[in-house]
C-alpha cells in the first residue's frame, strides 16, 4: 500500500489568535473528500485528499478502512504556515494499482492543531468511475481548427454531475471551466487560443461520488 508523506511550507495561512477558553478540545474537520482522477488517455490515476479546519493545523494523517496510515502531512513552519485546509494528490499510478492501494470504504482523518488539540473526520472513497467522455469536436490530432468561434462538443452522459474543461497552449492553462452535467458543448471565448499553435483540451466527466474520468485531445489551431 502506498503511503504519502509530505512536509508543507505553506498550503493555507491562518491566524493563530483564537481563544483557548472558547475552543472545544476536539474539533471536527469539514468538507472531507477523497476522490479519484483518472486520465483515460494516458492510463494515469491519482487519489485526491481534501478537508478544511476551523483552527490552524500542524499535522494531518489519513488512515485506510483497514487501519494503516496512507498519508501524513506536516507543516514545516508551524508558527507562520499552519494549515487551515488541504488538497493533496497522491503520486500518479495505474488505476488498478490505485484501487489496490486505496480500497473502497471510510477513511479516518486525524489531525493536530497548533494549540495541541485533536481534530478528526471521515471521508468515503468509491472506485466507481464514469466512462471516458466521447469528444466529437475537435478530434485527436486535428489540424486547421479555428482559434476563434471554437465550440468543443462531446456526447453527454446522463450520470455525470458536471464536466470540467481545461484548455492549454504550451505550458499554460489558458482556460478552465466547470459545466453542468446536462451540457455537451462549450464555446471557447475568442482571444483565449492563439492561431497556428499546438493546443490541448481536457474534458472530465464527474460522477456523484466526485470521481472524475478525463480525456485529453491534442489539436492545432489555424
Amino acid at each position: 500500500m502506498f503511503k504519502t508523506s509530505i512536509a508543507l511550507v505553506a498550503l493555507a495561512s491562518a491566524s493563530i489568535g483564537w481563544s483557548h477558553h472558547e475552543a472545544p478540545r476536539t474539533l471536527k474537520l469539514k468538507e472531507e473528500r477523497m476522490t479519484i482522477e483518472f486520465t483515460a488517455t494516458t492510463g494515469e490515476a491519482v487519489v485526491v485528499f481534501e478537508a478544511e479546519s476551523e483552527a490552524p493545523l500542524s499535522f494531518v494523517g489519513v488512515h485506510a478502512p483497514t487501519g494503516p496510515e496512507v498519508l501524513s502531512m506536516q507543516s514545516a513552519d508551524k508558527r507562520n504556515s499552519a494549515l487551515s485546509g488541504f488538497i493533496i494528490e497522491a503520486r500518479e499510478t495505474t488505476i488498478l494499482d490505485l484501487m489496490s492501494a486505496y480500497p473502497e470504504g471510510e477513511y479516518r482523518l486525524q489531525a493536530d492543531t497548533l494549540d495541541g488539540r485533536a481534530a478528526d473526520g471521515m471521508a468515503r472513497l468509491s472506485h466507481r468511475l464514469l466512462p471516458m467522455p466521447e469528444v466529437i469536436f475537435p478530434f485527436e490530432g486535428a489540424h486547421d481548427i479555428p482559434a476563434a468561434d471554437l465550440v468543443v462538443t462531446w456526447i453527454p452522459d446522463p450520470r455525470a454531475e458536471q464536466y470540467r474543461i481545461v484548455l492549454e497552449q504550451g505550458d499554460d492553462d489558458n482556460l478552465a471551466a466547470v459545466l453542468p452535467g446536462s451540457q455537451n458543448t462549450f464555446r471557447v471565448p475568442n482571444g483565449v487560443l492563439a492561431p497556428n499553435t499546438l493546443s490541448h483540451v481536457e474534458i472530465g466527466a464527474v460522477g456523484r461520488n466526485g470521481n472524475c474520468t478525463l480525456v485529453e485531445i491534442q489539436f492545432t489551431t489555424r
